[in-house]
Formats: C-alpha cells, sequence, structure tokens
C-alpha cells in the first residue's frame, strides 16, 4: 500500500486544485490517504505507515510537512515521495521536482530514489 500523509490547509491551492489530487490519489485502490489534523500528527502517521510496512510513504504538503515525515523515516529503509503543495515549497524546487499535481503525483511513484543529506540538531532532523 502507498501511504499519502496530507496536510490539507498548507499552501496556496484552490478547493478545486486539492479536489483533483484527492480523486487522483483514490483512484488507486493501493492508495490510503490520511490527512494531518493537529501539529506532529505528520510524524505520526508515518511512524503507523511504517508499522504497516507501507511500499511508498508520500508527504503531501509544504516544507513543514516534508519535514515531519522525513524525520521519521531518517535512517530507515523507507522512502520518501513528496507531491509539493505548500507556499514556497524549497525542498522540492531544490529537488527538481515537477510541481503540477499530476507531475508530481507520477514521480512520487515511479520516480528515481536519490539519497539526500539531512542536518540533525537537538536530535530534530531537518530537510530544508
Amino acid at each position: 500500500m502507498n501511504y499519502f500523509i496530507v496536510n490539507p490547509i498548507s499552501g496556496t491551492f484552490s478547493k478545486k486544485q486539492r479536489a483533483a489530487l484527492f480523486d487522483l490519489i483514490a483512484s488507486d485502490t493501493n492508495n490510503v490517504i490520511w490527512k494531518t489534523t493537529i501539529e506532529n500528527n505528520a510524524s505520526k502517521l508515518a511512524m503507523k505507515a511504517m508499522e504497516k510496512k507501507a511500499s511508498k510513504i508520500i508527504a503531501v504538503g509544504g516544507d513543514g510537512t516534508i519535514n515531519e515525515v522525513g524525520s521519521v523515516l531518517a535512517g530507515t529503509s523507507f522512502e520518501m515521495g513528496i507531491i509539493p503543495l505548500g507556499s514556497g515549497n524549497g525542498l522540492a524546487r531544490h529537488l527538481q521536482l515537477p510541481l503540477k499535481i499530476n507531475e508530481a503525483y507520477d514521480r512520487s511513484l515511479n520516480g528515481k530514489s536519490i539519497a539526500i543529506d539531512a542536518g540533525l540538531i537537538n536530535d530534530k532532523y531537518f530537510f530544508c
């Protein structure tokens, strides 16, 4: 199963664009959508996806969501996909990931994996 951890309020995407993304994700029965509801919820959802032996874990949101999910996956064998929905999308832009929803969805599931560095301050990882 592919687990999409979504921050439903990040960025500047319209309700129509978000609905199109959710429809796209839901069109594949191998996909599960989990929406964050409170601060640090993305971290807990990423841990839960790992426990369920996820095939893919995809962070859908801005740099904050990506940092939360990535912090849990750092140092594990799990790979993180990214669908950038933030207002800045610093890491996605640096990694030259597509910013268009359909292209980002496809890349998150079928793209080539790369290793990236992570910073660590006071026992907390950061990626941006």
